[in-house]
């Protein structure tokens, strides 16, 4: 199986689990999510908008970091470059083992944001 389709099947199991997604006008899904950036011993985390689009940019993933935690890092994914997988535990992870990065090797991990509990 090509890396494109192993990709794109991946990224869909991940969509078809989301509790609290949202279709955009576009045809694009939007959650809220627990990213964990990891590189080169480092680990960045933040809860941030996470879009998958669609159309001619089918397979690529944004993150919104209205927060800035992430500025010096990547926000676009691309199901022709990273490597997707959906884990057994709920997780969407992107890794990057090319070594092409400026950060060398990375894996990011996406977990939809779960609502809050007051009490």
């Amino acid at each position: 199986m090509e890396k494109l389709e192993k990709n794109t099947l991946e990224l869909q199991k991940f969509i078809d689990q989301l509790k609290k997604k949202t279709i955009l006008p576009n045809g694009e899904t939007q959650i809220y999510g627990k990213v964990v950036f990891n590189w080169a011993g480092n680990t960045k985390e933040d809860t941030v908008r996470v879009q998958v689009l669609t159309g001619h940019y089918a397979g690529k993933i944004m993150l919104f970091d209205e927060n800035e935690t992430f500025k010096d890092l990547f926000l676009r994914f691309s199901a022709n470059n990273q490597d997707y997988e959906f884990t057994r535990n709920g997780l969407f992870k992107i890794t990057d083992t090319s070594g092409k990065s400026k950060l060398g090797n990375y894996e990011v991990t996406i977990q939809e944001k779960q609502a809050e509990v007051n009490g």
